[in-house]
Order: C-alpha cells, then sequence, then structure tokens
C-alpha cells in the first residue's frame, strides 16, 4: 500500500508530460505537417514501449538466473537452466519454506 501515492504520482506526472508534448508539437510545427508529425511522435512512443517490453523481458530473464531467483520461471533464461524441476525440488528441500526471503534476496 506504500506504493500507490509515489506511483499514483509518477503516472500522474508521466501522462501530464505526455499531453505536454503532443500539444508543444500541434504549436510548433507548421499547420501543413501537424497531423504527419502527431502520428509520427505517437508512432514512435509506442515504438519505445514495445521495445522497453522486449529489454525488460531479456533482462528480468537474467537478473533472475544471476540472483538464483527460482520461485517463477522468466519467458527468457538467458542461458541459466535453474528453473529445471529437480533443482526446484532440491531448492524448496533445502529452505524452510518455498518462499524464504534468502531465496529473492541472497546475501
Amino acid at each position: 500500500w506504500s506504493l500507490i501515492v509515489p506511483a499514483l504520482w509518477v503516472g500522474l506526472l508521466g501522462g501530464f508530460v505526455y499531453v505536454q508534448a503532443f500539444v508543444l508539437i500541434s504549436k510548433k510545427v507548421d499547420e501543413r505537417y501537424v497531423e504527419l508529425a502527431l502520428s509520427t511522435a505517437s508512432l514512435a512512443d509506442t515504438l519505445g514501449i514495445i521495445a522497453a517490453d522486449i529489454g525488460a523481458i531479456l533482462v528480468q530473464g537474467c537478473l533472475f538466473g544471476k540472483l538464483g531467483i527460482t520461485d517463477t520461471r522468466p519467458d527468457f533464461t538467458c542461458g541459466y537452466h535453474i528453473w529445471n524441476e529437480t533443482d526446484m525440488v532440491a531448492l524448496v528441500n533445502t529452505t524452510t519454506h518455498a518462499a524464504s526471503p534468502s531465496m529473492c534476496f541472497p546475501g
């Protein structure tokens, strides 16, 4: 619950910047090219989000493998094989319970 207010604040700021960018484009670009500029900005925004999502999928698998986080198997495993069933059974048997803090936060 403690993250709701900061998340709401970041969302409001992000939305404000997004709207203001389109307002700035519509005011600064020549009237003949406003529709093209707004469409291009919208497409670039969408492509940027897609690229960030793909990058996040790759980074998540590498981080989970490096840190040994096995409570969920990522889509991309980055060459780590710690999510095999036999490894999971051995890991659960050596810990007190499956959701121990040491599994998620080693060290």
